[in-house]
């Protein structure tokens, strides 16, 4: 029984490896952690609430719009390229929130937050560098653990001002960068 259970994991994670979409009925409870990220690869207006379990990643210059509802999001977002726009909605991510392409660099994603209704919340922490600038003008971001707010290549970057409000959430010492 180890060994079928050990070679259904290699083999599920050689497929994710390789960019084959596995179906969810195919991956034991025990096991998806292994499973690869969700990705928005075109535009996407939500219609209803929704929850991605796992990892979120946007990796085209794309836009997300939350059209009044809440995103939430179990793992990381990876924003790597496209608008995201929070309107009247919640965006919940309960990992990190990354508007960078991570360990490859800079990213070319934005956040837009024109509303005073308009919530980010973030269990983790907030982390972007992109060479888009997010406008925050209204609305309120959680975050629960550190911010870093840089710029790429001297353009980009976190631009709050007008009404926007971050408020940091837990008892941890939160580490702030520019």
């Amino acid at each position: 029984m180890k060994q079928t259970r050990t070679r259904l994991i290699a083999c599920l994670m050689a497929a994710c490896m390789t960019g084959l979409n596995v179906p969810a009925a195919a991956i034991s409870t025990q096991i998806t952690a292994f499973a690869a990220a969700q990705t928005i690869s075109e535009n996407l207006k939500l219609e209803q609430d929704m929850t991605v379990s796992g990892d979120l990643v946007m990796d085209a210059d794309v836009s997300l719009d939350l059209n009044g509802h809440t995103l939430t999001v179990e793992g990381d977002f990876n924003q790597k390229a496209g608008a995201v726009y929070i309107g009247k909605g919640t965006l919940h991510i309960k990992g990190d929130y990354i508007n960078a392409k991570y360990l490859d660099g800079a990213g070319t994603g934005s956040l837009q937050m024109n509303y005073t209704d308009g919530k980010v919340i973030v269990d983790g922490s907030y982390f972007q560098w992109s060479s888009a600038i997010s406008t925050l003008t209204y609305g309120e971001m959680y975050i629960g653990g550190d911010f870093e707010g840089s710029k790429a290549s001297g353009e980009g970057g976190f631009d709050a001002w007008n009404d926007h409000t971050v408020i940091f959430t837990g008892d941890a010492v939160h580490k702030i960068y520019f």
